[in-house]
């Protein structure tokens, strides 16, 4: 098995086993924990904004709707 394939497993097995019910917990949720998940969506959301922001053209670049621009390219101004 590749090392890519082994690390697939592996992320899959903990994602199972995280999400798989336990039938003895006796957890409570209270507002605060409610408004805990709440902000770690909302600062989720806003960081995927800021890295998309930050690499929106490498993005473009990378679907091939933008072509790279090299700094060479760039015409500078002679004084």
């Amino acid at each position: 098995m590749s090392k890519k394939t082994t690390l697939v497993w592996l992320v899959l097995v903990v994602m199972l086993m995280t999400i798989m019910p336990n039938a003895y917990a006796h957890a409570y949720l209270d507002p605060g924990s409610g408004s805990l998940i709440i902000q770690l969506v909302v600062a989720g959301l806003l960081g995927l904004a800021v890295a998309g922001r930050l690499f929106w053209t490498n993005i473009l670049v990378f679907l091939r709707l933008k072509e790279r621009v090299e700094l060479d390219d760039i015409d500078e101004d002679d004084e």
